[in-house]
């Protein structure tokens, strides 16, 4: 047990283990979901404006929602928001079941992302409390690295499964396995109460969130981060789009080898976040990003002027 270091104390914690599985099963079928809507995006219609509205919606959804969550989680039992959020999150899976429409697809989406917005600060509170403040750095750590391999294998095992079995036998296993992510919530048993500050007692919701939003705005840093990553989000959002419509209905790629694809791409984020904390310091980041950049533009470049499905994967790693 020493072996494991920092995490030999998580080991021997019942509770935030029984949170961690049941934290890292949702989020794999969350990443087989997310595949799972795509295909179906694609094959309810050829236009990319489907994709777009999906895209779209969940990033306002998520904007707006994002906020309001974390005010809730800081007032309300984060056990109860995390059976509201993994019921939200079943919801679309037996719509989809039922109903498989454009206009369903978008319902789905927007569900799934309050889910989600109901789940994150819940999640995050509640990890401090159940691993302790001294374990807190390596529950953190296995928490991230439990999401890079979901991010790895989610996208790979919702395409051969969705190949091999078909979409709606799909829903029905992730709407079954969200079940059983309620019965480990159950095992948990009570939760630490939230602790409210004495300003949040006496603070209404909404002042609280107002307060909350002007800190924000009125920080310059925080300004400045979020006007360079807002379109940078919004390009990024777009080239998703991009590449989902052009590997799906231009390429013609099936389900096994589109979920290849979008696993490529966060094995290609793993390996570079790894070298970047290796060997970042070393390095000149305006170089960095310049290289970067010409990399990529060369390797889209042959992509379209010959695209074939092993130039796909080489674009998506790299």
């Amino acid at each position: 047990m020493r072996r494991l270091g920092g995490y030999t104390a998580l080991v021997g914690n019942r509770r935030f283990l029984v949170f961690w599985v049941g934290r890292t099963i949702s989020s794999l079928v969350d990443a087989v979901f997310r595949i799972a809507l795509l295909l179906m995006a694609t094959e309810s219609s050829s236009s990319p404006l489907v994709l777009g509205a999906i895209v779209g919606s969940q990033t306002m959804v998520g904007i707006v929602l994002g906020p309001i969550a974390g005010v809730f989680a800081d007032r309300h039992s984060r056990k109860q928001l995390l059976v509201i959020g993994e019921l939200l999150k079943l919801l679309p899976l037996l719509l989809l079941m039922s109903s498989f429409s454009v206009n369903s697809l978008i319902v789905a989406a927007v569900i799934t992302t309050i889910g989600g917005s109901v789940l994150a600060p819940a999640r995050a509170s509640l990890v401090p409390d159940l691993a302790g403040e001294a374990q807190y750095l390596a529950a953190a750590s296995l928490n991230e690295l439990a999401t890079s391999i979901v991010h790895l294998l989610g996208p790979l095992l919702s395409g051969l499964l969705t190949g091999k079995f078909g979409i709606k036998l799909v829903l029905a296993v992730i709407a079954g396995i969200r079940l059983l992510v309620l019965v480990t919530l159950a095992l948990l048993g009570p939760l630490p109460a939230v602790v409210k500050r004495k300003d949040v007692q006496q603070t209404s919701f909404w002042l609280q969130l107002r307060a909350g939003l002007a800190a924000i705005t009125h920080n310059r840093t925080i300004v400045m981060v979020v006007a360079v990553l807002l379109p940078v989000t919004i390009a990024v959002g777009a080239l998703n789009v991009i590449q989902v419509d052009y590997v799906r209905n231009v390429l013609q790629v099936d389900a096994k080898q589109f979920g290849l694809v979008e696993s490529l791409m966060a094995a290609g984020v793993l390996v570079t976040t790894f070298l970047l904390g290796l060997y970042g310091q070393r390095l000149n980041q305006a170089k960095l990003l310049f290289n970067s950049v010409i990399l990529t533009g060369a390797v889209t470049s042959v992509f379209l002027l010959s695209p074939s499905l092993y130039f796909v994967y080489c674009w998506a790693l790299l």
